[in-house]
């Protein structure tokens, strides 16, 4: 088969209705018999009798997204990979005209930090998650002997950096989801020292240990962070791994916080690829 279409469904059409049965005795519904007054359910009561993708609370989570993600790649292909501006660097002073030919920008969509305060399916049930903060909406890396450079726009100002859980940049260094938390090998900005000057942390024996700073400068809505190769454990010769933005998760304990709190850039559980 070749086709030149397909139709993939469904997506978020969960249901939990009960239908009374009124068209007749002794009928048959779905394999079984059913008569007037009989109830039946449609197929996406429960997880394990649903058809329906998108993500959920508890349960596959979004397991079912990243196979949609991988089958429709494996079906339309891809675009060949961006072509990384040459090496370069940085001063960190709060002036980021220095970062306009440094690409590629990774963009990320605006509007992910709305507050909700909605009644749920029962009324009497509020759904209120005010998390939302810095929405992000674009990086670049670069790099150079010694450092590396990020650079991170939100939508608006950048809220102060002794808010919890603020600005938490992730990095995946030997792009291996086996070690690390979830994969990521440091974190910076987990602890921030002062108004100019971050943390490194490190994920070994099971917690977060600080194994460097990182200076930083920060201007309305434009941060720009320089981290020491070294502190990474990257020699001056590689320059390739993942990385990902995170604000206002509540905290570092299941990858579910990605989806629930705050803003992440990418979104859920996808990373940025930085490579050279």
């Amino acid at each position: 088969m070749d086709p030149k279409v397909i139709m993939v469904t469904q997506w978020n059409e969960w249901l939990a209705q009960r239908f009374i049965w009124d068209k007749g005795d002794n009928k048959q519904y779905g394999g079984r018999p059913i008569s007037n007054g009989g109830s039946h359910f449609v197929d996406v009561f429960s997880q394990e009798f649903n058809r329906d993708m998108a993500p959920m609370k508890d349960g596959h989570t979004d397991n079912m997204y990243y196979q949609l993600v991988a089958n429709i790649r494996r079906f339309k292909g891809m675009a060949e990979p961006l072509v990384f501006s040459p090496a370069k660097s940085i001063v960190i002073d709060g002036n980021f005209a220095e970062w306009t030919d440094v690409s590629p920008v990774f963009k990320d969509p605006v509007g992910d930090v709305m507050h909700r305060n909605h009644p749920s399916y029962d009324s009497r049930v509020m759904l209120t998650n005010t998390t939302g903060r810095n929405d992000v909406v674009e990086s670049r890396v670069t790099g150079d002997a010694n450092n590396i450079y990020f650079y991170v726009k939100t939508k608006g100002d950048v809220s102060p950096y002794s808010d919890s859980n603020w600005m938490l940049l992730f990095i995946d260094i030997d792009r291996n989801k086996a070690t690390g938390w979830q994969g990521y090998d440091y974190v910076i900005n987990h602890s921030v020292n002062s108004n100019s000057e971050s943390v490194v942390k490190k994920f070994q024996s099971n917690q977060w240990v600080n194994v460097g700073n990182a200076k930083y400068s920060l201007n309305t809505n434009q941060m720009e962070i320089s981290v020491s190769r070294s502190d990474l454990g990257l020699s001056s010769s590689i320059t390739e791994f993942h990385f990902k933005w995170a604000d206002n998760i509540q905290n570092l304990t299941t990858i579910e916080n990605f989806f629930l709190y705050g803003d992440v850039a990418p979104d859920r559980r996808f990373n940025f690829n930085y490579g050279k």
